[in-house]
């Protein structure tokens, strides 16, 4: 190859074959191809063929070469194995190439190819770039050589997200978190997987799955961690029954109420006044007016402003006692959700608009007394639906039109009172069927028609009250 030598030698012998001592004189046939020097140093100069000769004593000895052109036989990759972690991710590949004598050869063109370029792409200049998880083969080739290299993809996380990174629950309530592991760049790691703890078992615990469960009131930190990386969210276990308290302070002017004692506190919600739970911490009671034994009267506790309709979230709750305070506005038909309630007592105010026919859903209601309000509008015949009421009062407002013949519905009845408002038309026949009511309060309303002769059957009936100052004995 041109810029190779190669040392030739030359002997002299006589005419029977003995070597002797003579002077050479060494020539190339063509320069351009290969030049000798005295010594019978060749080096190569261009591809091609020429004699060598080397002559002593019009002797002349002939050398026959050839110099070839080097041509790439051996191509190496560098690095020849390599490992990506994220998509988009880059690596420099290098390729050396050699001829058949084993030297570098520079500024050859070699050619870039990706055996998959699902797993990774190669570009011309030998710039890997990770496309997919997997192995590849990256392919160098120089004319006829060529060399391999490995590349796998195997992505890591880089950054882990749980959403949602907030959320507040209830004691033995559940939510389900959802954990997104990404890659440096960015890219989601499809199939990772995760291992999730908490921060504090005593508050929220959480399973394999991410799901977790309200233990006790207070804030937990839930971890997702896949690999080195890992994302939070932040839990807050908490009273449901909290909010709706709160927003019965802040409607019914909390602060200048006879008694707040611990309202708006950290205190559990059974020492707040009023407040009433169970063994979990729900409330069950609440209770803002006293019944003064000594005065025979009940006191309200100052509270002013509308009835917020949160309080039909208090699932759990069983008595709802806001008498004789001075609430206005009307009466949230949110309230016909309290599902647990047993006694409804809202007399005593100056609350306006109807009677919500909801509050025909409340199924365990026992007592239900509205009177002493402004409350105007029909009764609803829906009240007929409470087969538990004992005790039904109504009097002392605006109500209007007839009274419902489906009140004959309320089995349980001991007691109803309907009088002081502006109710119309017949007393219904059906209320001869409340077998197990001793006092019946009619007087004053605009009433009209014969008393029927029915509730000539109510055998318990210890008091009926159809006029001013009427009071007739069974």
């Amino acid at each position: 190859m041109a810029g190779d030598t190669l040392r030739l030698s030359a002997r002299a012998m006589d005419a029977n074959g003995h070597s002797m001592a003579a002077e050479f004189e060494w020539a190339s046939t063509d320069t351009l191809v290969a030049a000798v020097d005295d010594a019978g140093l060749v080096t190569g100069i261009g591809t091609g063929e020429a004699e060598v000769t080397a002559t002593a004593a019009g002797v002349t000895g002939r050398a026959e070469l050839t110099v070839v052109a080097p041509v790439p036989t051996t191509v190496a990759i560098t690095p020849d194995t390599v490992a990506l972690t994220a998509l988009g991710q880059t690596a420099q590949l290098a390729a050396e190439v050699r001829d058949q004598a084993g030297r570098v050869m520079a500024d050859v063109p070699v050619t870039w190819a990706s055996a998959d370029t699902t797993v990774a792409v190669v570009d011309s200049l030998g710039l890997l770039t990770a496309t997919g998880g997997g192995a590849t083969t990256v392919i160098a080739t120089a004319g006829e050589a060529s060399g391999e290299a490995l590349a796998t993809v195997m992505q890591s996380a880089g950054a882990v997200i749980v959403s949602p990174a907030t959320a507040t629950i209830a004691v033995d309530d559940t939510v389900r978190l959802a954990a997104e592991a990404f890659d440096e760049n960015g890219h989601a790691v499809e199939g990772a997987e995760f291992a999730w703890s908490s921060s504090n078992v005593s508050v929220a615990m959480v399973d394999g799955s991410g799901l977790v469960r309200g233990i006790a009131e207070g804030t937990a930190t839930i971890t997702a961690t896949a690999g080195d990386a890992r994302g939070t969210a932040e839990i807050t276990v908490e009273n449901p029954d909290r909010a709706a308290l709160v927003a019965l302070y802040h409607a019914t002017d909390g602060p200048n109420w006879v008694n707040n004692d611990n309202w708006l506190t950290d205190a559990p919600l059974g020492d707040w006044h009023g407040v009433e739970t169970d063994q979990s911490g729900r409330v069950v009671g609440l209770v803002m007016s006293q019944y003064d034994s000594d005065a025979r009267e009940w006191r309200g506790n100052n509270l002013s402003g509308p009835i917020p309709p949160e309080l039909g979230e208090f699932r759990g709750l069983k008595r709802l006692n806001l008498k004789v305070n001075h609430l206005s506005g009307p009466i949230p038909p949110e309230l016909g959700g309290l599902v647990g309630l047993e006694r409804l007592e809202l007399d005593g105010n100056v609350l306006t608009g109807p009677i919500p026919p909801e509050l025909g859903n409340l199924a365990s209601l026992t007592l239900l007394r509205l009177g002493g309000n402004n409350l105007s509008g029909p009764i609803p015949a829906e009240l007929g639906n409470l087969a538990e009421l004992t005790w039904l009062s109504l009097g002392t407002g605006e109500l209007s039109g007839p009274i419902p013949a489906e009140l004959g519905n309320l089995a349980e009845l001991t007691f109803l009172r309907l009088s002081k408002n502006n109710l119309t038309g017949p007393v219904p026949a059906e209320l001869g069927k409340l077998a197990n009511l001793t006092d019946l309060w009619l007087y004053q309303n605009d009433l009209s028609g014969p008393i029927p002769p029915e509730l000539g059957k109510l055998a318990k009936l210890a008091k009926l009250y159809l006029y001013p100052g009427s009071c007739v004995g069974a």
